[in-house]
């Protein structure tokens, strides 16, 4: 049974947000599906729906012509005339909606917003469902034809249908309530919190209102902005009776509560155990092929990882001694089931030495007993997240190949245990289960195949494999300068997906260990 549903709300507006909630509030209201609401949702952000896998696998659940929001399917052109097109729109729309036009050999529909139409030879603000609609093209226009359909891709009416007010700047953050203390003299104002105080000084003269005074203070003390705080308690010595100006006690507050984040900082993160020694460089190489295992000279090296797959037999990495031999789980894995099968059974054969990329892989490795280290997709960008994987039990870690020198350099100081940079790798740059190959599933192998794209001018190479997609740049991630910048514990050379020779692996190794 479905215990949970969730919303995509990656790069969407919160009126998507809106308009996917209401939807399923409905249905599961029992009020059943609401084909307005799933209109709406279409007009505001759709590709062309489809059910995925949910009746067995799908090879049509990706569109291969166009990418990015299409919105709702309202015609199709009918008529194209000079500067102007003509289609029974299937939706009322409005002047200054946003329309969109399939154009074959266009990666993305053409759009434009809606100007100036004719319904019955009459200019109209609006045009109702079912009416013969002559839309004005935008000077711009791609070359239009019969037949090409028509999206609404924005709509003014669907934009007023919902209650999407954004919340404002850290109304819903965490806060922690705080007790300030607050006190007035004839030079100077003090607070404190935390232990923390900030003194100011000033002449200040007598008030003429005392409760003005303290209702002044403490709408000023309950301005939070971006911190962690939530005004408690607030104690007020003012036994002069002193005015303070509102600038003066807003520039209090703010030094005030800059002071107590890093009080409160220092005294709550966790401790990390900094490095005090330098190891000697030390080099991994990672691949899931059993011919550049029979390239490398394993004397050179102090680690070799070998990617597993449901379908290894285990002869291909015999020629490793077993000391300097991990074995590694996939980032995705869509058979967990035989997956748990084949490690019980390597570790029945004495295997310890483990790599994940996922959290996945805690449920098929044992809590002990083995050793364990984290990849590059556990993303590790500060020496807290370095901490707690020491305490998921992780004997080392990677370093996240989106971060910068400047972040490598300060982590491999701080690190509570020892990391490891990828120097160089055929990153991918997403994993799919939507299958690329266009054959029907009943005669497709689903063997390696691969294939190559291109956009922007750009060059992308595409590996379609077990019914999954991965796409690359056509040209390696190489840190051959950078990786001299940075002290690791070990660096890590990837012979991963693509095909290398033997000559292949021995020139990369030379270009870097050398």
């Amino acid at each position: 049974p479905v215990t949970s549903l969730k919303i995509e709300g990656r790069k969407k507006t919160a009126l998507y947000v809106a308009a996917v909630v209401d939807y399923y509030r409905s249905i599961l209201d029992g009020k059943g599906i609401d084909s307005q609401k799933a209109e709406n949702i279409k007009q505001i952000f759709a590709r062309p729906w489809c059910k995925f896998h949910f009746n067995g696998r799908d090879k049509n659940v990706i569109d291969r012509n166009f990418v990015g929001h299409r919105g709702l399917v309202i015609g199709k052109i009918e008529k194209v005339l000079k500067g102007k097109i003509i289609f029974r729109t299937q939706y009322t729309i409005t002047r200054h909606d946003g329309l969109q036009i399939d154009v074959e050999g266009q990666e993305k529909p053409f759009g434009f917003s809606l100007q100036s139409m004719r319904v019955n030879g009459k200019n109209v603000f609006e045009a109702q469902r079912g009416e013969l609609v002559e839309v004005i093209l935008p000077f711009n226009s791609l070359l239009l034809k019969k037949g090409q359909t028509v999206y609404l891709a924005s709509s003014s009416r669907v934009k007023g249908a919902y209650e999407y007010d954004k919340p404002k700047a850290g109304e819903f953050k965490p806060r922690a309530k705080i007790d300030v203390e607050v006190g007035i003299e004839n030079n100077q104002i003090w607070a404190q919190s935390c232990n923390a105080k900030v003194v100011l000084k000033g002449n200040f003269s007598k008030a003429v209102n005392l409760e003005k005074v303290e209702d002044v203070i403490r709408g000023s003390f309950e301005k939070y902005g971006d911190t962690a705080f939530i005004l408690g308690d607030l104690y007020i010595e003012n036994s002069q009776n002193l005015f303070v100006p509102i600038s003066v006690l807003n520039e209090l507050r703010r030094q005030l509560y800059a002071k107590t984040m890093i009080h409160n900082a220092a005294r709550e993160l966790p401790a990390i155990d900094v490095k005090t020694h330098v190891m000697e460089t030390k080099w991994i190489v990672r691949t899931d092929s059993a011919e550049v295992i029979k390239a490398l000279d394993f004397d050179k090296l102090a680690e070799v990882i070998y990617m597993v797959s449901d379908d290894i037999s285990g002869d291909e990495w015999k020629s490793v001694p077993k000391n300097k031999l991990r074995l590694a789980l996939p980032a995705v894995c869509r058979n967990i089931t035989k997956m748990k099968k084949l490690i019980e059974k390597l570790l029945s054969q004495g295997y310890r030495k483990w790599e994940i990329a996922n959290y996945w892989g805690f449920s098929v490795l044992p809590d002990k007993g083995i050793d364990l280290s984290f990849d590059t997709p556990l993303y590790m960008f500060n020496s807290q997240a370095i901490a707690m994987a020491k305490e998921f039990g992780a004997s080392r870690v990677c370093m996240a190949l989106e971060d910068n020198v400047q972040n490598w350099q300060d982590l491999t100081n701080k690190a509570a245990i020892p990391v490891v940079l990828p120097v160089y790798q055929d990153v991918p740059m997403f994993t799919s289960a939507v299958c690329i190959r266009s054959n029907p599933c009943k005669i497709c192998s689903r063997g390696e195949k691969w294939m190559q794209l291109s956009r922007n001018g750009k060059k992308y190479d595409v590996l379609s494999k077990n019914c999954q997609t991965m796409l690359f740049k056509n040209t390696p991630l190489s840190l051959k300068k950078e990786h001299r910048e940075v002290r690791a514990d070990y660096y890590r050379i990837d012979f991963m997906y693509k095909k290398y020779s033997k000559s292949d692996v021995q020139r990369v190794l030379n270009e870097f260990m050398i």
